[in-house]
Order: C-alpha cells, then sequence, then structure tokens
C-alpha cells in the first residue's frame, strides 16, 4: 500500500524570493535569450516639406519635418524633440509646432533641427501695393492694385472678413475671403468699440457686399442675418451680397447702417435708423436697401453714426438724420428723417458725415465744418458747436477730407496731410498728444493721396501706394504688427519696400 504524505501546515516560503533568484540567475548569463529594448535610431538627415511656399501676409502653411537613419530608412518622429526657427521673424513666424505665418512680404528661411541635424524650406510673401485706403472705428481696410481687400484691427464682429473665428485682432493686413475684386471699400466709423462693426465693398461692376456685424441689417441683405456666432449678434465673417440688385457707383457705410450712391446717382440707405438716418421718410430698421426720399440725384453720398449726409448734382449739401450738435448743418438743432439742405449756398464737390460732426470741401478747395466741436474737430480754432458751416482755419485748400470721431484729416493738392482735433493718442500724427483746433501737418514729410480719420486712428496712402498709420492701436488697427499707439505715421507692414 502505498503512502502518500502531506504537508500539515501551508509551504512556508524560503528567505530568498524564487523571483530574485531568477533573476539573478538572468544576470549570471542564464539569460541570454530574454528580449532586450533596441535603441531608438539614430538621426542623419532631416528635410522639411513643402520644401517652397508662397503666402499673401496673414496667411498661414504647416511645415512638417521628415526624418531618415543613415541608412535612408524613415524614422517616425515619436520621441524627438523638433527646434523650428525662423530666418527672418519680420518676414514670418514659426510656432513651435511648425506653422508658419506670414508678417511682410519678402522671403524667409524656416529651419527644422533634431538631434543637431537641420532641414529648411523656403516661405516667399507676396509684396502687397495698395491703391486706396479705408478707415474705421477700430479697424483699418486697404484695396490692393489688383482689387484684393485687406484688412487689419479689431475683428469682434468678424469686420475683417477673413472667415477665421472673431474675437482676436488681426495686427496686420489679412486678405478678405471670398476671391472677390473691389474698386473701394468703406469701413464703419464710430466713438466706441461696440460701434462701427461692419465693412462693405463694390465690384468694378457694381456689385454690393457686406460683412461683419448685421444686427440692425446693416449688411442689406433683406433679412437675411449671418450665423449667432459673433458676441451672440448676427454676424458675417465673409462677404455678403447686398440684396435689391442694384449697380453702386459708390458705398458708404455708418457706424450702424449704410447708404450707397447707383450709377444712375440715386440713393439708397439701409440698416439701423434713431432718427431718420436712412431717409427714406419713414421710421423703423430697414435690412435691405431703401431709397432715400426727396427725388434728389446725388453725386457723392456719406454715411455716419446716426445721420447721413450727400451732395446734390448742382453741388449742394443735404443732410438727414439726428441734429443733436448741428451735424445735419441746417442753422437749428431739429431732427431730419429725409433730406434737409445744408444752409450758406455752399457748392461742395466732397462731403463727409462723421460720428457727430461733417464735413465738406468746396470748388475752391475750402473746407468747412459743422457739428460736434468738444475736441476742436471742426478746426475752426474753437471748441464750440456750429449748426451752421464754419471755415476751416489756415486758408488752406484741400483736395480730400476725412472725419473720425474727434478729429477731421485732410490732403492739399500738393499731397500734404493736415489734421485736427483730439490728439489723446496720437490721431492727429503731428509727433505729440496735444489737441489742436486748427490744422497741423502730419509729421514725416510723406506725400499722400489720400488720409482716412477712425475712432482714434488715421492711415494714409502716399502718391506711390504705401499705406501709413499712426494713432490710437489698441487692436492692431494701425497694422504694424503690435498694440502700442504711436503719433508720428508708422508703415503698415506686408508692403512692398
Amino acid at each position: 500500500m502505498r503512502t502518500i504524505t502531506r504537508w500539515s501546515a501551508p509551504h512556508q516560503r524560503t528567505s530568498t524570493p524564487i523571483g530574485l533568484l531568477l533573476a539573478l540567475a538572468w544576470l549570471a548569463g542564464c539569460g541570454d535569450d530574454a528580449p532586450t529594448v533596441p535603441a531608438p535610431p539614430t538621426v542623419a538627415s532631416v528635410t522639411v516639406g513643402p520644401r517652397n511656399a508662397t503666402l499673401s501676409v496673414g496667411e498661414s502653411v504647416q511645415l512638417t519635418p521628415m526624418l531618415q537613419d543613415s541608412a535612408g530608412n524613415p524614422i517616425t518622429l515619436t520621441t524627438q524633440a523638433v527646434s523650428w526657427s525662423s530666418g527672418a521673424p519680420e518676414v514670418a513666424t514659426v510656432s513651435g509646432a511648425g506653422l508658419v505665418t506670414a508678417v511682410a512680404g519678402g522671403p524667409v528661411t524656416i529651419t527644422a533641427t533634431v538631434e543637431s541635424h537641420s532641414g529648411s524650406a523656403t516661405v516667399s510673401v507676396a509684396s502687397l501695393a495698395f491703391e486706396s485706403i479705408a478707415v474705421g472705428a477700430f479697424h483699418s481696410c486697404a484695396v490692393t492694385t489688383e482689387g484684393a481687400a485687406y484688412c487689419w484691427g479689431n475683428n469682434i464682429y468678424g469686420q475683417v472678413g477673413d472667415s477665421l473665428p472673431t474675437g482676436s485682432p488681426r495686427t496686420t493686413p489679412v486678405p478678405v475671403s471670398g476671391g472677390l475684386t473691389f474698386s473701394a471699400v468703406s469701413v464703419a466709423p464710430g466713438e466706441r468699440v461696440d460701434v462701427g462693426g461692419h465693412t462693405c465693398g463694390i465690384t468694378p461692376e457694381g456689385a454690393g457686399y457686406c460683412w461683419g456685424l448685421n444686427a440692425f441689417g446693416q449688411l442689406g441683405q433683406g433679412g437675411v442675418t449671418g450665423p449667432e456666432t459673433c458676441s451672440q449678434q448676427a454676424c458675417a465673417t465673409v462677404p455678403q451680397p447686398v440684396a435689391g440688385g442694384l449697380t453702386l457707383a459708390s458705398v458708404s457705410t455708418g457706424a450702424w447702417h449704410t447708404c450707397g450712391q447707383t450709377t444712375e446717382n440715386a440713393a439708397y440707405c439701409w440698416g439701423f435708423q434713431l432718427v431718420g438716418e436712412l431717409g427714406t421718410g419713414v421710421t423703423g430698421n430697414n435690412p435691405a436697401p431703401g431709397a432715400v426720399a426727396g427725388g434728389l440725384t446725388f453725386a457723392v453720398v456719406s454715411a455716419g453714426q446716426y445721420h447721413s449726409c450727400g451732395i446734390s448734382d448742382t453741388g449742394a449739401g443735404y443732410c438727414w438724420g439726428l441734429n443733436q450738435y448741428g451735424e445735419l448743418g441746417t442753422g437749428t438743432t431739429e431732427d431730419q428723417s429725409a433730406p434737409a439742405a445744408v444752409v450758406g449756398d455752399l457748392v461742395f464737390t466732397s462731403i463727409q458725415a462723421g460720428p457727430f460732426h461733417s464735413c465738406g470741401i468746396t470748388t475752391e478747395g475750402s473746407a468747412y465744418c459743422w457739428g460736434d466741436n468738444g475736441q476742436g474737430e471742426l478746426g475752426d480754432g474753437t471748441t464750440t458747436p456750429q449748426s451752421s458751416p464754419v471755415p476751416v482755419a489756415g486758408d488752406i485748400a484741400f483736395a480730400s477730407i476725412s472725419l473720425g470721431s474727434y478729429h477731421t484729416c485732410g490732403v492739399t493738392a500738393e499731397g500734404v496731410a493736415h489734421c485736427w482735433g483730439y490728439n489723446g493718442p496720437g490721431a492727429l500724427g503731428d509727433g505729440t498728444n496735444a489737441n489742436r483746433p486748427t490744422p497741423v501737418a502730419v509729421t514725416g514729410g510723406l506725400s499722400f493721396a489720400a488720409v482716412g480719420a477712425g475712432s482714434e486712428h488715421s492711415c494714409g496712402i502716399t502718391t506711390e501706394g504705401a499705406v501709413y498709420c499712426w494713432g490710437n492701436n489698441q487692436f492692431g488697427q494701425l497694422g504694424n504688427g503690435n498694440a502700442n499707439n504711436s503719433n508720428v505715421p508708422l508703415r503698415v507692414l506686408g508692403q512692398q519696400p
């Protein structure tokens, strides 16, 4: 009979665990067949793709590093650290992930370095050549010689039109999306950040397009609004066609409304209406173009903040809307819901409606202004509001004029720019921050073809087609890549040398 011996107590472990014994045996050479962890491959070369790229200012391209070992085998980028650098950050910047963003015109070499090996790509940034400039409350736009529109500055409502998310300012010119060709653009004025949030333009064929804030129908889409994605307001981040099939010769954006002049010299306005700034003779907002009452034919139409002005084909000035400070020039402060004649029997060649004042240039080149004058924006040497036109001091003959919130600028036939009024952030461009109730020359010796005045900044285009800006730069509206104010003209980035 077989005897089976059983343990009468649980097996007691020895003082040396079996796992440790096995480990010691492996270390002693008994584990020669155990798997080993291969060393990572050594990088022998780095290339960057795409090798060549062409961008416009404001556009971006993603670069990708490609690694190979000494045998030419590709290496999967896992633990290798890539260091990116730009040979000319003033032309294009590169992020730590290889995203290149164009800043100014010219060529630049972008380099990726891994384990002391480097590869590079060449990025060419197209230089911009501008033909016209438009300045609004806190953003600016310009049209190139090829008819492409670029904008920069405040973008809380999508008013730069680059189709990208709203909110972040654009501190350098970015192309307006849609591939449209424009003959002119207009940028909304206003004295606060929450106004002046849209932009409009016309094509060479006379089609009108608008983009940005559309809460009151100022884009003219006939009741159609953009997506509810911009500060809980209806906005469009790309150009939208103006309804009605009008053939426009010009367009002018107000703070919350827009006006246009057809090729038949008929005036139409649309958008917000506080006290008659649409000039249709009826109350209420209108999201589609409506004819200005009175049967007048206009050579020029200009939209301000709560009022509008125009010049008839005989050179007579007319204004309508809010008249709180006498900005209609009728000799009173009574509001008008239809065009009312500017007093003084002046014959104008141009007229501009600002937020709370208006100005015009006569056939002799004399500038006259009327309305609010708290900061000397009428240029008559006082700070007293005027309900009738008063001559701008200095006996200067102006070829064009533009109105900001609290300052005014004009250019002579010889290309000399003058500004007057509020100068806190340097909007007058005279190298100081002192208010000026009479015209002072913009410093720098530049010869300007035109100058535009915004809320607290100004921009001008020289006779050579170069754009300069000065004044408030809170939202990058000076277009020089930062947010620092300047009381002297600064060249907008991205242009031809």
